[in-house]
């Protein structure tokens, strides 16, 4: 968390005026795991509101990396967001990993229709692939 708010202080200027937004894990569990401490900690350090609060999951589904080793999706994942807060913000994206960037695409695509603007995105790896 400390790295990430350092990261952000050194490329992004007023990031009290940002919202700090990770995209959900698979589950509603995982989320919490991955991202309740770490959020609320990146935003201690920067400044920056806290969307973990204003993002609930229900249901989950598995990751892409999971997907390719032939397991079969049979739940839905559900993600509902406080609209009223996202209308307006500046926000910052994160997300542990980033594959193709499907999951980015999509995610900024959802926060600009809520009125969002989304000013960039963070990650802290990148999967290889043998393309």
């Amino acid at each position: 968390a400390l790295w990430v708010a350092r990261t952000l202080e050194e490329n992004i200027s007023l990031l009290d005026t940002y919202t700090f937004v990770c995209i959900p894990a698979s589950d509603a569990t995982h989320n919490e795991m991955r991202y309740y401490q770490f959020a609320k900690d990146v935003c201690k350090a920067t400044g920056m509101a806290n969307a973990y609060p204003h993002i609930k999951i229900e249901g989950s589904r598995l990751a892409i990396h999971e997907n390719k080793i032939c397991k079969s999706i049979n739940e839905v994942q559900t993600i509902k967001f406080d609209k009223k807060f996202f209308n307006g913000r500046k926000v910052v994206i994160f997300d542990d990993v980033i594959t193709k960037g499907a999951s980015l695409n999509t995610f900024v695509d959802y926060l600009e229709e809520l009125g969002a603007e989304v000013i960039g995105a963070i990650f802290l790896a990148k999967t290889a692939s043998a393309e």
